[in-house]
């Protein structure tokens, strides 16, 4: 199918993975997973629907035997806040593993707001 070639295509760009690698500061990378997520509801004021709850990735990463690990978040679509696009937490990425970060199915996002205060 010419979709999940092109998504293929995009994930597997030797530009992305240099990019990874430099962040990383790391001489090769090596995918360890990927995944497509759809947003329903996204562009609608009056739904949480297409919320994602903020989390850290690595909660869910249990089986590698390093942290030195990275996401690469791809829109296939325009996108901004009223349709889906990704929020942070400032800062966040110097928190270090946060207990119980695993709220990825969690839509609320002002009580996830409580739960990861700025530090």
């Amino acid at each position: 199918m010419v979709v999940n070639d092109d998504i293929r295509d995009t994930v597997l760009d030797p530009g992305l993975g240099k990019i990874c690698a430099r962040l990383m500061n790391v001489d090769d990378v090596r995918l360890w997973s990927d995944q497509v997520i759809i947003k329903p509801g996204a562009g609608r004021a009056t739904t949480q629907a297409g919320n994602v709850g903020w989390h850290q990735d690595f909660a869910y990463w249990r089986i590698p035997s390093t942290t030195n690990m990275i996401t690469a978040w791809i829109a296939l679509q325009d996108t901004d806040l009223t349709n889906g696009g990704m929020r942070t937490l400032v800062g966040s990425h110097r928190w270090g593993e946060i207990k119980d970060s695993d709220a990825f199915f969690d839509k609320d996002l002002d009580a996830l707001r409580a739960k990861f205060p700025a530090k």
